[in-house]
Order: structure tokens, then C-alpha cells, then sequence
């Protein structure tokens, strides 16, 4: 089956499908009690199927226009149905990705809601498509919205997911005791300093280090919007010293004393170095042997461990 979307059959290539006439009580389970009939009826939108150990789940079930299509029937009828199969997907992934098709025919009340919910809980086809989650918003409204939402609403609905985001991130991880209040502030101020800065993945690539208050995530972001490291290949630099230290030390390395003592570094070599920055100059330096400064890092922060 060719969907009209080509993203669509992106998403489904190794899917197959097949054309039946299936009771909507079959499916739609508040209906299966009520007389049956052996009419048939088109619905607005055509659900799609797949059976599963002799029981049909029903894939679209986000579609309200099918859904309101399918409660005003008054009986059990036989309706066209798509059902699945073959796939090379789970039946969560295939929810997902007719969660994603379906965001296009939400009311605009739920609209940005269901967004949210796409983004923050890890729909499988939306991170299958677009891996970074700053620009999943962006990624759902110029392919799937035809660009229904403004610059401006664009930014306040990211600011929404990178909150939600980074609450559910430091729940997971159980970092610290969350302060919604303070949170929001820290967020608020790193998008003030850049509005490129997405604090989700600021957590999110410092995931090896020990960080036990608000105020070391505050750290991080000033260090990287003090020296402008708002680059992808920022991000995994860090990300890479942060890994090779914990691993070494066999524990995270605490995040305060590890900026201390870039911090020595940085101001002992700004001497000499116009502009120094340790990431970029060290540890970025193809020329630096990295066994070196993860001894000489492990020798500073080992004893207080």
C-alpha cells in the first residue's frame, strides 16, 4: 500500500496489508454487543487493522472524525477495513506511528496536547523520523500541519516540551528533588542568554556526571552559554570527557569540581591562548592524548570520591 504521504511508507516499507469486510463490533468493542447487521456501511475514514492472537487492534482509534464516524451507528455493521499482515514492527510501533498520522486530524483544542504527549512520552515513528527532540516540534509542523503554527507558538509549545522533558529526564535518573519554580527559571534564563539552547539536551548529554542539585545543571549551562558551545559537536565532546571520566573512576564525576578545575585550566592557559577553551583546544585537538587527561582529571577528583 502506497500512502499519499511518502513519510508513511517510510515508516510502514516492510508492512503489508490486505482489504476485508470486517464487523465494526469486531474492533470498536462498545459496538460488538448490540444487534449485528449484515449491511454494510462506509465509514468517513477506514480503520486500520491488525489481528493479533485472534483479536483486532484497532490501529487509527486516535482518528476522532473515524471514531465519531463509528459511535453513530446504531448497529453492528460490516464496514471496509486495511488490515495488516505482514510487519516488521510491534504492535506499540505500529500505535505509534498511526498516532503520528493521525495528529494531522486532531481538534485544535487537543491539538497541542497530543503534541506534547508525542514528544515527551517517545513515540516511536516521530524518533524513528526526527532523533533530536528540540526540532520534533518543528519536524511535526512542517510535514504533518502544513505549517499551522507560528514562529511565536512554535517557541512557547517548545518551551513547554523541553520543561516536561527535563522533569521527566531528572525523575527517571532521580537526581534531585524537582522545584518546578526553579526549573522553569533555569529554562527561562538559558533560553534569555540563547534561545537555541534546549536545556533537555544539556541534561541529557551530561548523563555521566553526578549532579544532585538545580544548581549544577545551572553550571553547565552558564559554562556553555559563557563560551557559545551550542554546536552538535559541542555537545558530544562534552558528552565524550563526561563518559571517559566515569568510566575510569567506576562513578560519576561531581559536576562542580569538574568545572573547577577546567576553569584553573582555561585561566592558566588564557595567558597564552587568546580566547581558550579547554573542549574545543584540548580535548577537541586531534594532536591531544586523551589517556593524559583523563589521568590528569582521575588524579584531581579521585581522592574526593
Amino acid at each position: 500500500m502506497i500512502f499519499v504521504n511518502p513519510i508513511f511508507t517510510t515508516l510502514l516499507n516492510e508492512t503489508e496489508f490486505d482489504i476485508e469486510h470486517i464487523y465494526i463490533g469486531s474492533f470498536y468493542k462498545n459496538l460488538s454487543h448490540i444487534k449485528t447487521s449484515e449491511k454494510e456501511v462506509v465509514l468517513e475514514r477506514t480503520p486500520f487493522l491488525l489481528n493479533d492472537r485472534s483479536n483486532y487492534i484497532f490501529l487509527n482509534d486516535n482518528d476522532e472524525t473515524l471514531i465519531n464516524s463509528i459511535k453513530s451507528l446504531k448497529y453492528n455493521y460490516k464496514t471496509l477495513s486495511v488490515k495488516v499482515t505482514k510487519t516488521n514492527l510491534s504492535k506499540e510501533e505500529l500505535k505509534d506511528t498511526f498516532k503520528l498520522i493521525d495528529i494531522k486530524n486532531k481538534s485544535h483544542r487537543d491539538l497541542e496536547n497530543n503534541i506534547k504527549k508525542l514528544i515527551v512520552h517517545e513515540n516511536y515513528a516521530l524518533n524513528y523520523l526526527c532523533e533530536s527532540k528540540q526540532k520534533q516540534l518543528g519536524y511535526i509542523n512542517k510535514n504533518f500541519l502544513s505549517q499551522k503554527f507560528s514562529s511565536q507558538t512554535l517557541s512557547r509549545i517548545n518551551k513547554d516540551i523541553d520543561l516536561d522533558l527535563c522533569k521527566k529526564a531528572i525523575a527517571e535518573r532521580d537526581l534531585f528533588e524537582i522545584e518546578e519554580s526553579s526549573l522553569k527559571e533555569t529554562l527561562k534564563r538559558t533560553k534569555e542568554n540563547n534561545r537555541k539552547l534546549f536545556l533537555y539536551e544539556i541534561i541529557s548529554n551530561s548523563i555521566d556526571l553526578e549532579i544532585s542539585s538545580i544548581y549544577d545543571i545551572d553550571l553547565i549551562c552558564d559554562y556553555i552559554i559563557k563560551n557559545n558551545l551550542t554546536k552538535p559537536f559541542h555537545y558530544s565532546l562534552m558528552k565524550d570527557l563526561f563518559s571517559e571520566l566515569s568510566e575510569t573512576l567506576k562513578s560519576p564525576p561531581p559536576t562542580k569540581l569538574l568545572f573547577q578545575i577546567i576553569s584553573e585550566i582555561e585561566e592558566k592557559r588564557n595567558n597564552k591562548v587568546e580566547n581558550y577553551n579547554f573542549f574545543i583546544d584540548a580535548w577537541g585537538n586531534k594532536d591531544t592524548d586523551k589517556s593524559q587527561v583523563i589521568d590528569y582529571f582521575s588524579g584531581k577528583i579521585g581522592p574526593s570520591l
